[in-house]
């Protein structure tokens, strides 16, 4: 015989509770199925856990930081069962008796097993039918995805489930998937011990959060010793087979490069998918990567079928789904509540901190929004001295029609409290003149907003370039070998598309042929190496999977770290790239060349027709200052046509963050000296970090050494 309810809940997680607490004294009945622990995945096996596993590798570095900041000496061990004890202690030791005793105290009832929606009306459990009357909430959240890599179910891998509650300390660990689980999971063991590599098969790590938040975080990542391996997916894996001795967890990834990777913990961090089992056969809309489709502001996926949480796709947080179990209570307590997702937030916890909120620069853009951006880094805030912090990012994105505040992305400490306010500021659609008008406490880590907002309130006031709405470009296609590159005098090649490429980082080192060596060894790819005479020398090499190029320089006068100089963009025709980017608002000056090194500028292209010789200065929509560069026989690389303000924007923007990023601690002077020691270091087998500080302390200037 059916049992009736006014409301089934298939799903005792978050969501669940939240859906029993906010129908508490309604007088609405409720049924809630849970076939696994009442709370769901968070408290068990993902956020509690693994952020309990963070803050044990945080004071581990905490303590080496008291090397540089109190203490001459600092010893200690790492005791792992009490790291893996103090983490199941927090995951309640996978006891759900207290939280089901909760729920069923708000007078919900609980029926543990797995459940099926066998129809719009009807979850069966234990071949019990639950029938509702009223509404059936669908909250039975997601699951990590395996990749279909040959191989992968040949050896024994971790997923989130078996990372965040560890009982073992891999010597090594090879994590699939650079998102925020692979990035969080990673740093946590990278701390306590374990050798790690991310790879992460896509264009960048942390593919969901702005570019800058990354570029940002790498350097802290690499600081404590993890290897990121991006662009370069993992095609085959097995077991690794050397003998009796070896862990029968111990693994050997082949990446498409032809590189492979051997750890003794494979952990999958690929991504989640939705727990359709349940539900699928009842013929509710799903979306094109299979979640539950549901309207965005009811959470209805049909009249008296909702979604809350993982399983609608439109987050996998777990605030996200206590808010949505939120909106659905009070609809069905008759409260004409809708949801709101302009402004949810998301942390990723990994020191420092990466926190965002609302739309990104490319997604506002895409959305056809007027955007101005401000940017800062935190690291250069009194703040940050004083926590002797060191390289951070802060992002925010308005639209400048509305005057307000649409998309936000912290990268330093506190950063998941920091982001509240722009929260707020978001969601309530607060005009920038007012959060410009804010005081912040000095010298806490958020008085970094202050300038940023006030900075992107009068760019915001500023009045846009005006800019022809009837331009058509045709895209265009082009492709070079390395051996198409050339700087021969005279060199003359196809100058008929406006094809911009952003070509290179410029780093003045002190020993060009041991940068060349040392970074062959990371894997970095050698595009190019220019001479010109006994005192000029420039390798180009680009990182694995990186967009951008470095030059490695002998002879070349650079900016210091951080700065935009000497970044340039290549063209393979400068007077069709000046119009091009004339009729899209852009200050472009004339072209110019040079007589020769160290000689003034003269009006005019190069009159001997070098195929690096001609110039061009323009300013790009923040007022920042850039240089175009014709190259008619071009070094390989990425490279862009139909070219529009947003792209142009994206990509400086993106070089002005790279510069100086894998040696993000260098002091702001004799960069040269400095680099050619982080070399030696680095080649002596010492850490990033340790090579960071050993290359500051041969720095001399003035005869004492300097400190970074």
């Amino acid at each position: 015989m059916p049992h009736e309810f006014d409301v089934v809940c298939l799903g005792g997680g978050v969501a669940g509770e939240a859906i029993a607490a906010g129908l508490q004294g309604s007088g609405l009945t409720l049924a809630v199925v849970e076939r696994e622990l009442v709370g769901g995945e968070c408290p068990y096996w993902g956020c509690v856990p693994s952020k309990t596993l963070l803050r044990s590798g945080e004071t581990l570095s905490e303590a080496d930081r008291a090397r540089v900041l109190a203490a001459s000496r600092v010893d200690w061990t790492v005791d792992f069962p009490k790291v893996s004890t103090r983490v199941r202690w927090m995951a309640r030791n996978l006891d759900d008796s207290r939280p089901a005793a909760a729920m069923e105290a708000t007078g919900a009832r609980l029926f543990r097993g797995e459940g099926t929606l066998t129809n719009p009306r009807t979850v069966t459990v234990g071949g019990e039918p639950l029938v509702a009357r009223r509404a059936v909430v669908i909250a039975n959240g997601s699951t990590a995805a395996i990749p279909a890599i040959p191989g992968l179910d040949t050896v024994d891998f971790w997923t989130n489930r078996q990372a965040a509650i560890p009982s073992e300390l891999p010597i090594s660990l090879a994590i699939l998937g650079g998102g925020a689980i692979g990035v969080e999971l990673g740093q946590a063991f990278a701390r306590l011990g374990s050798r790690v590599t991310v790879i992460e098969a896509g264009p960048r790590f942390l593919g969901l959060e702005e570019p800058e938040a990354g570029t940002a975080l790498r350097p802290h990542l690499e600081a404590d010793g993890m290897m990121l391996v991006v662009g370069d997916p993992c095609v085959a894996v097995e077991p690794q087979i050397m003998g009796p001795s070896v862990q029968r967890s111990a693994v050997v990834l082949h990446l498409k490069s032809g590189a492979v990777v051997r750890a003794d913990r494979l952990l999958v961090a690929t991504g989640r998918r939705p727990n359709v089992e349940a539900w699928q056969s009842a013929g509710l809309p799903q979306t094109e990567r299979g979640w539950l489709k549901v309207d965005p502001a009811t959470l209805e996926a049909q009249p008296g079928v909702f979604g809350a949480g993982d399983i609608t796709g439109l987050g996998g947080f777990t605030h996200l789904a206590y808010y949505h179990a939120q909106v659905i209570a009070r609809r069905l307590r008759g409260i004409d509540e809708r949801a709101d997702h302009t402004a949810i937030p998301r942390v990723t916890f990994t020191d420092p901190e990466i926190a965002s909120v609302g739309l990104s620069e490319a997604a506002a853009r895409a959305r056809g929004l007027d955007v101005v951006v401000a940017s800062a880094d935190p690291a250069e805030a009194v703040r940050g001295y004083i926590h002797d912090f060191h390289r951070g990012a802060l992002k925010l994105v308005a639209d400048r029609e509305r005057g307000v505040l649409v998309g936000a992305t912290l990268v330093t400490p506190r950063a998941g409290e920091i982001v509240g306010e722009l929260v707020l500021a978001i969601k309530l659609g607060t005009p920038l003149k007012t959060l410009a008008d804010v005081v912040h406490p000095f010298p806490a880590f958020n008085r970094v907003l202050g300038a940023s907002l006030e900075e992107l309130a009068m760019k915001a006031a500023q009045q846009p370039r005006r800019r022809p709405d009837s331009i058509h470009h045709d895209k265009t296609e082009v492709t070079m070998s390395p051996t198409q590159a050339s700087t021969a005098p005279g060199t003359q090649g196809p100058a008929t598309t406006v094809d911009l490429k952003l070509e290179v980082v410029v780093i003045p080192v002190s020993d060009v042929g041991r940068a060349k060596r040392f970074y062959e060894g990371l894997g970095w790819r050698v595009d190019a190496d220019f001479t010109a005479g006994e005192n000029w020398r420039a390798v180009q090499m680009t990182p694995p999977g990186s967009p951008c190029s470095i030059h490695f320089g002998k002879g070349i006068t650079a900016a210091a770290p951080g700065s935009v100089k000497n970044l340039y963009l290549v063209v393979s025709d400068i007077e069709a790239a000046r119009q091009a980017l004339l009729a899209r608002g852009a200050d472009v000056g004339g072209a110019f060349h040079f007589a020769g090194f160290g000689t003034p500028p003269l009006p005019g292209p190069d009159p001997n027709g070098n195929s690096y010789g001609t110039y061009a200065t323009f300013s790009d929509p923040d007022g920042n200052s850039w240089l175009l560069q014709e190259v008619k026989t071009r070094l390989p690389g990425r490279g862009f046509s139909n070219l529009d303000l947003a792209t142009l924007t994206e990509l400086l923007r993106e070089a002005e963050m790279r510069h100086g990023q894998y040696e993000p601690t260098a002091p702001k002077h004799h960069w040269s000296e400095w680099y050619g020691a982080y070399i030696a270091a680095r080649e002596q087998g010492r850490t990033p970090d340790e090579a960071a500080k050993d290359g500051a302390l041969r720095v001399e200037r003035g005869g004492e050494p300097v400190r970074v």
